[in-house]
């Protein structure tokens, strides 16, 4: 299970971070707090929390810049009938706080 990604921002978009960690580039979609506070670090190290999530058919990563922002996500997915996708939809439009 991925916890956490050091590396350099490689790629930002308002929903989406491709990190570069040693020459491997991760994907992570991401909040609009998360976006709005990289906007400014391209090429900068960060390290970004993870929540991986698997299936049968895919895995994906979610980026958090800080642990209450992905407890509040693990909170909402804990919710029947709210995925990671909505759960990060749902988590740009609120605080985290």
């Amino acid at each position: 299970m991925i916890v956490f990604l050091k590396g350099k921002i490689q790629n930002l978009s308002a929903n989406e971070l491709v990190l570069d960690v040693n020459g491997v580039g991760y994907e992570c979609l991401i909040t609009s707090s998360t976006y709005d506070n990289l906007i400014n670090k391209h090429n900068n190290t960060i390290t970004i929390l993870i929540y991986h999530h698997i299936t049968e058919a895919t895995q994906k990563l979610f980026g958090f810049l800080n642990e209450n922002e992905k407890t509040t996500f693990k909170l909402l997915i804990s919710v029947s009938g709210i995925g990671p996708k909505t759960g990060i939809q749902l988590l740009s439009s609120v605080s985290a706080i």
